[in-house]
């Protein structure tokens, strides 16, 4: 029987492409594009990947199965040096969530949740951000606006 990680192994291995949306102000939207690109370590222990979200800031993650938790954890660096810690779960087959920290150089930080569908075959998936919250140092605890990443798998 094959791992919860295994699982999330076989379902985002390969190369794909991004279309990032999110809401701006009077109902227009903001149309993104960006990357990602997922391997295993040797092994098969742990995932590896380079993110490049919207074209402007590439990140790096490994993901491991944590005993502790009992769930994956991803652990992102990127180049501004904010970090992103993730724990990721699977919720039914084609369902997985995920709950996920983002510490800002600036000391600012960013919670939410977010959901992963799977269609097409295994070949799209839909990751809808949700929950999202700022806590800034002098304007306190922020709601941000959800956000929705379309990842197709590169051919």
């Amino acid at each position: 029987m094959a791992t919860t990680l295994q699982e999330w192994g076989d379902l985002l291995v390969g190369n794909w492409t991004i279309q990032r949306t999110s809401p701006l102000e009077k109902g227009s939207l903001s149309v993104q594009s960006g990357s990602l690109s997922v391997s295993w370590m040797e092994g098969n222990t742990a995932l590896v990947a380079t993110t490049d979200p919207n074209g402007t800031a590439a990140g790096r993650f490994i993901a491991v199965f944590d005993p502790a938790s009992g769930q994956i954890k991803q652990n992102t660096i990127y180049p501004d040096g904010s970090t992103e810690t993730t724990y990721i779960s699977k919720v039914a087959d084609g369902q997985w969530a995920w709950k996920q920290t983002r510490n800002f150089a600036n000391g600012q930080q960013e919670q939410n949740t977010a959901s992963f569908s799977v269609a097409n075959n295994g070949n799209t998936l839909v990751h809808s951000v949700t929950g999202r919250t700022l806590v800034h140092s002098a304007l306190g605890k922020l709601a941000l606006a959800d956000t929705r990443n379309i990842l197709t798998r590169a051919i």
